[in-house]
Parts: C-alpha cells; sequence; structure tokens
C-alpha cells in the first residue's frame, strides 16, 4: 500500500525548502501536491496547514485574491478542529493580505479577531516567537500602524510605532518592519529628513536578506517618488523591480512597477 501520508509530508519539507531558498513557484506546485494527497486520508490539521502555507507563497506570488482564498479556508478547518493557535496565526497573514488588497475594513477585522484569539493561548506567543517575530502584538501593532496609515491617518499610526519600537531590536525582520513603518508615516507628517535617516540605517542590516533588501529599496523609492527626487525614485524601483523578478516577489513588483509608472 502506497503511504500517501508520508510522500504528503515530504512534499511539504520541500515546499518549505524551496520557499526558504526563494524558490517560489516550485513551493506552489509542491504544496498543492502535498493538498491532493490529504485528499486521500484523514488529517484535516496537516491540510489545513498545507493550505494556509499555499496562501502564503500566493501572496508573495502576487495573487492576492488566491492568497485570501486559500487562508480563508484553512481558517474554517481550523476553527472547525477548534486548533486557536493556527486560526490566529493564519487570521493574522490573512489581515496582511486585506492590508495589500487596501480592503481596510476586513484587515482590522481580522486583526483583530487574530488578537482575541491570540491572547487567549499561550502557544500563540511561541508560534508567532518562531516566525522570526518578538510576539503577537508587536505583529499587530505594526500591522495596525500599517492600517491607520492606508487610510490617510498618520498620528493614529503614530501611537502604535511608539508602543512597539522598544521591543522591536531584538528580531531583524520586526525591527525592519517597524523602521520601514515608521519612515513612511515621517514621510505622511511632512518629517522627511527623519524618514530618509530611518530607511538609510536598515540598508547595511538588510544586505544579506533578499526579502528584506527589495522592500526596504521599495520604501526608498517610493520616497523619493512622492517626496523627493522622481528620477532617482524611478531608478531605484527599476532595481527593485529587476531583484524582485529574480527572487519571484510577485507582490512587490507589482507595487514597484505601479508607484515608478505613477498610477
Amino acid at each position: 500500500m502506497k503511504n500517501y501520508q508520508g510522500e504528503a509530508s515530504q512534499r511539504e519539507y520541500l515546499a518549505s525548502i524551496d520557499a526558504q531558498e526563494g524558490k517560489l513557484g516550485q513551493a506552489q506546485g509542491e504544496y498543492e501536491k502535498a493538498i491532493e494527497l490529504y485528499d486521500t486520508f484523514d488529517d484535516r490539521s496537516s491540510k489545513a496547514m498545507a493550505i494556509g502555507n499555499l496562501g502564503s507563497i500566493l501572496a508573495k506570488l502576487g495573487d492576492l485574491d488566491g492568497a485570501a482564498g486559500h487562508l480563508e479556508t484553512a481558517i474554517g478547518i481550523f476553527e472547525d478542529i477548534q486548533d486557536k493557535k493556527q486560526e490566529a496565526a493564519h487570521r493574522c497573514t490573512l489581515s496582511w493580505v486585506y492590508l495589500q488588497k487596501l480592503e481596510i475594513r476586513k484587515a482590522q477585522s481580522s486583526l483583530a479577531e487574530c488578537l482575541e484569539l491570540a491572547r487567549t493561548v499561550e502557544s500563540a506567543l511561541e508560534y508567532f516567537d518562531q516566525q522570526g517575530m518578538l510576539d503577537d502584538e508587536a505583529l499587530a501593532e505594526v500591522m495596525l500602524a500599517r492600517v491607520y496609515l492606508a487610510q490617510g491617518e498618520p498620528r493614529k499610526a503614530w501611537t502604535f510605532i511608539d508602543e512597539v519600537k522598544g521591543r522591536a531590536s531584538e528580531a531583524l525582520k520586526l525591527r525592519v518592519q517597524v523602521a520601514l513603518v515608521e519612515a513612511r508615516t515621517n514621510a505622511a507628517l511632512g518629517n522627511l529628513s527623519e524618514a530618509r535617516r530611518l530607511i538609510d540605517s536598515e540598508l547595511p542590516r538588510t544586505r544579506q536578506q533578499p526579502r528584506l533588501r527589495v522592500e526596504t529599496l521599495l520604501a526608498q523609492g517610493e520616497l523619493e517618488m512622492t517626496h523627493g527626487d522622481r528620477n532617482k525614485g524611478r531608478e531605484l524601483l527599476s532595481l527593485v523591480e529587476e531583484e524582485a523578478r529574480r527572487h519571484r516577489y510577485g507582490l512587490v513588483e507589482k507595487k514597484a512597477a505601479r508607484l515608478r509608472s505613477g498610477s
């Protein structure tokens, strides 16, 4: 008899390695095969994890509708089997996807549900630590700041930045995210020299982290396009597009192209 469970687990393992190496298209294929295999036997938890992971890959590839659909499916399963830790984690990821889609109310609602669940489950804190985040509240505060920025309310965003800044020094990914949202908030408030300083200070730290590097360059290009030298901004955004294309960061590539075209 064929060991479908073992093969499904192996597919997920290969997908996770591909994702870590930036091979997002290959990771997508492996997760899709794993999900097909999980359909042949009863392991709803593992299937939901694979569906959620595929959703995260689709988001990075720029397919936000597909990402939201897969994450919503995974959340439904986790809710049904009462796995509150994973439900909380996936609701937080879904809120990020909604934010990229500019569906602000959905982002706020999903984030509020994430926090409510995470605060009732001690193991949720461990999960967020494993994801490179300091804790669930720090992640939520960064997300809320981004939500308020998207709504055009930088002073409200600032209150959440103040809350998280002191706790962001130990985790590189979170520290960079905080610095970038702080830079964008400063720019929105007219503090352009401080916005530039924050972005410039993070670039050396991201040299060995391709994803963080292109996101930092994206913020730098966006700042120049909106508040500085548009020619320099276009050059930076062209570089971001090139790097994002090479690493298959579809969402970042689309953002850079949109900003460069001025749309």
